[in-house]
């Protein structure tokens, strides 16, 4: 079974059909069976995930902050880096809730749920995922949503920490709340990653401000 990657929810509709197909072969000991059930349904939820960072890339540029936010979140809960369900009554309130590892949604403890979760994970391209966050840091900045922006920026560096816009955005999320010294740090990472590329000019002239703005 295949999903058209320009319709998202076919293609979320067919991952959740074939998710619960392979659970209940997994739950009867058809392991080959359910493998690869598991794999089409992780495919079919990554070509939602690409057309919905298109979708807020679309938005991003018409500077739609909060419908190019909103894609973007909607494509990292197709990878399941939302919380497990309920886990957010038990925790305290977070700025942002896409910040778990590829998977954690889908794994609720049991077997079948967690081997699909392995699966998703194993199968979700790195620099998707990292864009995602990336991305979404960038939508919050515009949406002004500053800590929000930190929080999603913070999240592509845990899995790219050599991310050089995730750096630069993380530093304008810093720079808006007052953490001077924090976003001369980002800074610095990301022009020691820039050196001879055009943005390094443009880097090294926010870490000057940034370095003015600092406290003594």
């Amino acid at each position: 079974a295949e999903c058209d990657p320009a319709d998202p929810e076919a293609c979320l509709q067919l991952a959740a059909t074939l998710r619960a197909e392979g659970i209940a072969l997994f739950d009867r000991g058809h392991v080959g069976g359910a493998k690869g059930r598991f794999e089409t349904a992780a495919d079919a939820r990554i070509h939602a995930a690409q057309a919905a960072k298109e979708e807020g890339n679309s938005c991003f540029r018409r500077a739609d902050g909060s419908g190019a936010t909103a894609h973007y979140e909607r494509a990292l809960a197709a990878l399941g880096c939302g919380p497990r369900p309920g886990h957010l009554k038990r925790v305290p309130p977070q700025p942002y809730d896409y910040h778990y590892d590829c998977g954690v949604a889908d794994a609720e403890g049991d077997p079948a749920t967690v081997e699909f979760a392995r699966i998703l994970r194993l199968r979700t391209p790195v620099k998707l995922i990292t864009a995602l966050h990336s991305n979404a840091a960038a939508s919050c900045l515009l949406e002004q949503r500053f800590d929000t922006a930190r929080a999603a920026a913070t999240s592509a560096l845990r899995i790219d920490p050599n991310h050089t816009k995730s750096r630069s955005r993380r530093a304008a999320a810093f720079q808006a709340l007052g953490q001077h010294s924090a976003a001369c740090e980002d800074l610095a990472l990301a022009l020691a990653a820039s050196m001879g590329t055009p943005a390094a000019a443009e880097l090294a002239s926010q870490l000057i401000q940034q370095w003015r703005l600092r406290a003594p």
